[in-house]
């Protein structure tokens, strides 16, 4: 039931006083890709939330390819390429795109964190830092 998932994860995030907020899901609330795309029902429903409750970054997979894009104050982290690839594609918030094996790597620092994807040997093929306090301030 979205209802009860939506009323659950508010009242999760509601509390916490942690400088980072990072919410990890299953489905892309925004997506480049051609396959699947973004999930309207993601978008219409839990994106609003998400800003409401200040976080930072949406990590999920579901696409078989490596996306970074950002929007309104709230990065999207789609890593679903670690057994297979699918085409990607790009759209306005897009920042990196890639169809090819690999993963996410990311850590946090008290006022950054870095996202890094590697492909299947580990090698880094792209890194950003995100800027915490720049985030909160786009998404307010």
């Amino acid at each position: 039931d979205p209802t009860l998932q939506r009323y659950w994860l508010q009242h999760m995030l509601a509390p916490s006083r942690s400088a980072w907020r990072l919410v990890v899901g299953h489905h892309p609330i925004r997506s480049g890709s051609s396959f699947h795309g973004a999930t309207p029902a993601l978008r219409q429903e839990v994106a609003p939330l998400l800003h409401s409750m200040n976080v930072h970054a949406y990590l999920c997979g579901h696409e078989h390819d490596l996306q970074h894009l950002a929007a309104d104050g709230l990065h999207h982290v789609v890593s679903g390429a670690g057994s297979e690839v699918r085409e990607t594609g790009s759209v306005e918030a897009t920042r990196y795109s890639a169809s090819t094996l690999g993963f996410a790597v990311v850590s946090l620092t008290a006022d950054a964190m870095r996202l890094r994807f590697c492909d299947a040997s580990g090698e880094v093929i792209y890194e950003t830092l995100i800027d915490r306090v720049a985030t909160a301030e786009k998404a307010a």
